[in-house]
């Protein structure tokens, strides 16, 4: 290799920063809006050719511009001095063109520009604006009114007096309406990711694309909250000391069953494409009444509309490309999204010591919607998603040493929603359908054990749900809703295991199992869900809920009581209490093939408490402070490995045992402290907490419990560069020792040792910058820079009655490049 390919990157660097200033005219004009002054034009006279043209300035100033127009037979109209400016025709010099009104519309409280509104000159079409002014280039009258309006904000009518021919500038205040009682946040726990507000932590838009996740995944992002632990490698979280399966996710208000690629190879990364996802809901307290089914947390991503996005976005990075289009009507009352994502396929066998690796994967979403008047709105979603998977270490049949694994995965969804809005009553009607294919083949052949399944799983459903929300009065709210839904599954299952050898028998796991297992099921559910919320005072609001669900197929019912309470003691401070109980009970397909005799287990109930502080300073920081605890009862079983968890398949490996406990319990208290200093955005948070598993009247801590964790995540400006940093420490996770006895090597107590602290440092370097009519940005990614300081697992082995310990680590050093261009 010629040895100065090094030299490539570094140019690269110098060239991006060294970029000449010539743009065309559109990019000039976002470039006076980031400095406060507002160019407007009539498509009547400035086409698309003139704004892609290319325009050369020394510097950005309105008398250079003016000079590079003249070229173009344009000059630029003064309306208001250094703040708003029309280009029109160099003929009409003396004169406007046109008569024309340009309204600023501001926050009457606040002072700031409301960015999306809607206004309807007198005997004209009700028109929407996205960028904070209404402009009206042709006014036919000297004498007009104009209505101006916006969500959330009372409407206003202004009657103008025009000169005819001539632009008029104003300010338009609008007066935000009263937050109705429904819009309160009334739950512990909730982590909004979208929405600045007091009770809220916030993460834009731009914070999810800011994110320093492993495969660009958009539901990494919450990996960065306190309460919640990750492997790094799994896209899965645990949220409080529950487990994986624990969480319910949401896309545009349809529960995802199957949200991630490679679903048992450590569902690398979901099926949402970061592209499409606009906000991020997480609930990890005592969560509204309408969610049901899962124990620990929900996550709620939503796509958004159109409004002030590219209409073309292609993106790549190692992994995977992408492409994003978005279209919409003037109006934005109808709109459509269509994104496709495939793999690179960039990862082989190279990568793999004495292995192959063949990765595979494919999604497509699409979107459209509909105002259909004035309240209702429809929209139709497709989700497909398909990945397949080939995995093999060492050379099967003959090596001593080898594993192989294959997994093909299809998924499609279908759903449509109708929405209506209206001054006192939100509802929303959605009807869904789904079907996924799952196979999944695995082999292994080692000084342990001898081992092979093949299984396949067929699962469709389908349904119907009905959500309402009415305030009744200034001071009560009710919502209340049910689904019904039919599941069908067909199973099939065939395990030839066998672990044998000295060790293995001094430990205790040997085993020798042949079982063939097939299973068809079919049944109806149904659930119903009722809030009500009632103002005791003025600054103290209380939920009071029940969700109860009914499936044919499992003993009990789930049965769900909730209460949270929020007490506002001034405009920074809210204390908020959650009580409850939330039960989780198995869907049709989710028997564990693993088990002896699989079957559906008793569903599995958690009693919680969740106590909150939160402070907003005046600095722009937020303080929030959370204690809770979980106690289990009727604790499922659950399959783990006690030595290794990063086996390819590793229901094959002698570690893997069943864990039966007869409760558990999670405990902790969350400290996380937010804010920014100018540009600079930064979130820490702490978190003391204890999940521990009972047997016969003794605790053992759970495999993933972290006494203490430390996160840290900082975005940062640097000239222009990003720099976004994400840290995260832990205390050792919980381990099983071997022990030296008399009677050879045997199993220490359970999870009474512990691994090192672990300390990850992900760290990720971006450029925007602009292309052509269009703006584009690079990423340099790396994650686990400490790679070499964390073990997360251990294989055993006895050579010469010796015991050796071969160490591993979570996730390699993981470098990535990403690029995205947007363009209209």
């Amino acid at each position: 290799m010629n040895r100065k390919l090094w030299l490539l990157p570094v140019l690269f660097v110098v060239c991006l920063n060294s970029y000449a200033k010539s743009q065309n005219l559109s990019q000039w004009i976002d470039d006076f809006k980031k400095t406060g002054i507002n160019i407007f034009y009539s498509s009547d006279y400035v086409t698309n050719t003139h704004l892609k043209t290319t325009i050369d300035a020394s510097e950005q100033s309105i008398d250079s511009l003016n000079q590079s127009l003249a070229n173009m037979d344009f000059i630029l109209f003064e309306v208001e001095k250094n703040k708003i400016y029309v280009i029109k025709p160099r003929a009409h010099q003396n004169s406007p063109a046109k008569t024309g009104l340009i309204v600023e519309v501001r926050d009457a409280e606040e002072q700031k520009k409301i960015n999306q509104v809607k206004a309807k000159l007198a005997g004209g079409e009700l028109q929407l604006f996205t960028d904070g002014f209404v402009t009206f280039y042709d006014i036919n009258t000297q004498t007009t009114s104009v209505i101006i309006s916006s969500a959330g904000y009372f409407p206003k009518k202004v009657d103008l007096k025009l000169n005819q021919g001539d632009y008029q500038a104003l300010q338009v205040d609008l007066t935000r309406k009263p937050i109705s009682l429904d819009r309160i946040i009334v739950t512990a726990s909730l982590f909004n990711l979208t929405n600045p507000n007091a009770s809220q932590h916030a993460i834009l838009r731009e914070d999810i694309e800011n994110s320093v996740s492993l495969n660009n995944d958009p539901l990494r992002s919450v990996s960065d909250l306190a309460g919640n632990s990750t492997t790094g490698l799994s896209g899965r979280y645990r949220t409080r000391g529950g487990h994986e399966n624990e969480s319910l996710i949401l896309f545009d208000n349809y529960v995802l069953r199957n949200p991630y690629h490679f679903n048992h190879f450590f569902s690398l990364y979901s099926t949402i494409n970061q592209s499409v996802v606009d906000n991020l809901d997480f609930y990890t307290g005592i969560f509204p009444v309408q969610y049901g089914g899962r124990l620990s947390s929900v996550l709620s991503a939503q796509s958004g509309d159109n409004v002030n996005k590219s209409k073309h976005e292609v993106g790549a990075d190692f992994v995977s490309a992408y492409y994003t289009y978005r279209n919409h009507n003037q109006d934005y009352s109808r709109q459509s999204l269509v994104s496709v994502r495939t793999s690179l396929n960039l990862v082989d066998e190279k990568l793999v010591d004495e292995g192959y690796l063949d990765p595979d994967v494919h999604d497509l979403y699409i979107k459209l919607s509909q105002d259909l008047n004035s309240q209702w709105q429809a929209s139709q979603h497709l989700l497909m998603a398909s990945d397949d998977i080939i995995f093999e270490v060492g050379k099967l049949p003959r090596q001593e040493d080898a594993e192989k694994a294959e997994s093909k995965h299809r998924d499609l969804n279908m759903w449509a929603q109708w929405n209506q809005q209206t001054d006192t009553t939100n509802r929303n009607i959605q009807i869904y359908y789904n079907t996924a294919s799952k196979t999944r083949f695995g082999l292994l052949r080692d000084v342990h054990s001898d081992a092979s399944l093949y299984e396949t799983t067929d699962t469709s459903f389908y349904g119907i749900k009905y959500n309402q929300t009415s305030n009744i009065w200034d001071d009560l709210s009710l919502s209340f809703g049910f689904e019904t839904f039919t599941e069908e599954t067909q199973i099939s299952s065939t395990r030839n295991i066998r672990h044998f050898g000295p060790f293995v028998e001094q430990l205790g796991l040997e085993r020798d199992i042949d079982r063939h297992f097939d299973f068809d099921n079919k049944g109806f559910a149904y659930n119903v869900f009722f809030n009500t919320r009632y103002r005791l005072k003025e600054n103290f609001i209380v939920d009071l809920g029940y969700h109860f669900e009914r499936k044919e197929w499992i003993k009990h019912d789930v049965k769900s009581p909730r209460l949270n309470a929020s007490y506002f003691y001034n405009d920074s401070t809210v204390f908020r209490l959650g009580l409850g109980r939330h039960q989780q009970s198995q869907y049709i397909d989710e028997i564990y093939l693993e088990d002896e005799e699989p079957e559906y287990h008793d569903l599995t109930s958690a009693d919680m408490a969740v106590f909150e502080f939160n402070k907003t300073f005046e600095n722009d920081m937020n303080l929030r402070i959370e204690v809770y605890k979980k106690e289990y009862s009727q604790t499922q079983p659950y399959f783990e490995n006690i030595f290794n968890e990063l086996h390819i398949v590793p229901d094959l490996y002698f570690d893997r045992v069943e864990i039966q406990p007869d409760d558990s319990y999670a405990t902790g208290a969350e400290f996380t402290l937010k804010g920014r200093y100018g540009d600079i955005k930064w979130l820490a948070n702490y978190t003391f907490s204890d999940v521990e598993d009972e047997f016969d009247d003794e605790y053992h801590s759970r495999s993933w419990d972290q006494h203490h964790a430390l996160k840290f995540s900082v975005h940062m400006p640097i000239k222009s560069w990003y720099l976004n940093v994400a840290s995260n420490y832990h205390s050792g996770w919980p381990r099983t020792e071997i022990v030296l006895t008399q009677n050879g090597y045997q199993l220490g107590a359970r999870n009474e040792a512990t691994y090192k602290s672990h300390v990850e440092v992900d760290v990720k370097l971006s450029k925007d910058f602009k292309i052509y009519s269009g703006m584009a940005r690079v990423s340099f990614q790396v994650n686990n820079l400490t790679n070499s300081f964390n073990t997360c697992c251990i294989n055993y082995s006895l050579e010469n009655n010796e015991l050796q310990a071969d160490k591993h680590q979570w996730l390699p050093l993981t470098p990535n490049m990403s690029f995205l261009y947007r363009w209209d």
